[in-house]
């Protein structure tokens, strides 16, 4: 099955993403490109994601266009929290990271609830890469999901005390993200 997904910025955030879901028995495969401006700084970039069934990401690649320039990370990984750069080498840092973040992405924030299947007031502390494309880095963050209701989750970054409140479809997609992204479109 195949979903069609569009996100628009908000508020700092003059983006648009445009993501593509193949859903099959066995893996998912997101597409998208991002573009537009993010606190007055152009963005232009597209992302690969490819999952397992149970929603562990086993590979990422971003590719960066910004002024004429391409900039690309890949990382593979075997769903169990060990990474691997391009050629092969390990990343230790990365150990025990299942999920990916990608800033400037609100679909990346529906791996960790697709693969967690929470219960209402649950909630779970998770290690994940997150893909800083304005610094163009990758670093290893804690975050915490918690429940709330059948469509909402609270968000907490412990490394810099940002919170908030998600709303999620009923496939389990960031339908609202306020004051940062909203979808307009799903297909």
């Amino acid at each position: 099955m195949k979903k069609s997904i569009t996100w628009k910025g908000l508020n700092k955030l003059q983006t648009t993403e445009h993501c593509e879901l193949l859903l099959e028995e066995h893996r998912m495969i997101a597409s998208a490109v991002v573009e537009g401006t993010a606190d007055g700084r152009e963005v232009n970039f597209s992302y690969r994601i490819h999952t397992d069934a149970n929603w562990r990401t086993l590979s990422v690649s971003v590719l960066n266009r910004i002024e004429g320039d391409f900039k690309q990370l890949v990382y593979t990984s075997d769903g169990a929290g060990n990474w691997f750069d391009a050629e092969g080498l390990e990343l230790s840092h990365f150990k025990g990271c299942i999920e990916i973040d990608i800033m400037l992405s609100p679909f990346t924030n529906s791996l960790p609830i697709k693969r967690l299947r929470m219960k209402l007031g649950e909630s779970q502390r998770i290690s994940v890469l997150y893909f800083d494309l304005l610094k163009f880095e990758v670093r290893r963050v804690e975050q915490i999901y918690t429940r709330l209701t059948d469509d909402r989750y609270k968000y907490e970054n412990t490394e810099n005390d940002f919170k908030a409140l998600i709303k999620f479809d009923g496939s389990g997609l960031v339908s609202s993200y306020p004051g940062l992204f909203e979808m307009t479109a799903l297909q």
